[in-house]
């Protein structure tokens, strides 16, 4: 269970949208936050997620209230990755919402991540270039199967950058490194599981996003589908919004946000019309 005093209620936003819509919704926290026990694993275990996903889907399927054929994925940000994954795995999901989806894998996204911190912090176009391209070699030698200590020496001109360090991409151990470099989660390619997809869907970006590429997103998106036949792909981006699809400087949705999701669901028979949800 979701405990909203731990988001600003930013979830209890998404369900009253939905609720309006004839839809009930289940949300819950990563292992260890909010109202939930036990301990979030270190990374970021999309796939084990995208388990925990089907496991929310078959208990749903047992609830006398719940119209099996009207269950869909909602996510956002790295539930962009797991929604897709859960999908194909699955018969029982009728549609997915994607919101501020990465296109890539998680290693590219940290790199769009760091170079936007870096331009945020005031290092000026010229340094950030050449930083990136730093940034991009050291990333290849670990993809490559370099050692901790190729790496280390790659991001060593990178060291006089704080933001780097707090972003985790200067430190850490070579044990960190190595489960780092290991782990499929940080390899997966996102457009595996999009171009297996049948299920129609909406996917929602921002064009202030600075944690993820929205427009490479749009593109693999839009290639993705086309290879998988799938003609159901519907691509919305929302002007002066953010990773959460907030205006900037303001903590709550733009203009519209709510609208276009129940809209969407409506006009494809997931959701009650507007005179019925009245």
């Amino acid at each position: 269970m979701h405990d909203d005093r731990s988001d600003g209620g930013y979830y209890r936003a998404q369900r009253e949208a939905f609720r309006s819509a004839g839809l009930a919704t289940v949300v819950w926290d990563k292992a260890g936050d909010g109202c939930s026990e036990g301990q979030y694993p270190h990374g970021t275990p999309i796939m084990a997620r995208a388990t925990e996903v089907l496991a929310a889907i078959e208990a749903l399927k047992q609830r006398p209230e719940i119209d099996p054929k009207r269950i869909g994925l909602w996510g956002i940000s790295q539930g962009g990755w797991v929604a897709p994954m859960a999908a194909v795995r699955s018969k029982d999901v009728a549609f997915l919402i994607l919101v501020s989806s990465p296109g890539r894998d998680a290693v590219s996204q940290l790199e769009y991540q760091a170079v936007n911190a870096l331009r945020a912090s005031g290092v000026g176009e010229t340094e950030l270039r050449s930083a990136a391209a730093t940034l991009r070699r050291a990333f290849a030698i670990m993809r490559a199967g370099g050692s901790s200590q190729e790496f280390a020496a790659a991001v060593e001109p990178l060291q006089k950058y704080p933001v780097l360090r707090e972003l985790g991409i200067t430190v850490g151990t070579p044990e960190g490194y190595r489960a780092w470099q290991s782990t499929a989660d940080f390899v997966y390619r996102p457009d595996t599981a999009l171009r297996e997809l049948k299920q129609p869907t909406l996917a929602i970006f921002g064009d202030r996003d600075v944690l993820v590429d929205w427009r490479e997103s749009v593109a693999i998106y839009r290639e993705s589908f086309k290879r998988a036949n799938n003609h159901d792909l519907t691509i919305k981006v929302f002007k002066g919004a953010d990773h959460n699809i907030y205006g900037i400087g303001r903590t709550k949705s733009v203009d519209g946000y709510a609208d276009t999701m129940t809209g969407w669901l409506r006009a494809r028979g997931f959701a009650q019309s507007s005179v019925e949800g009245r």
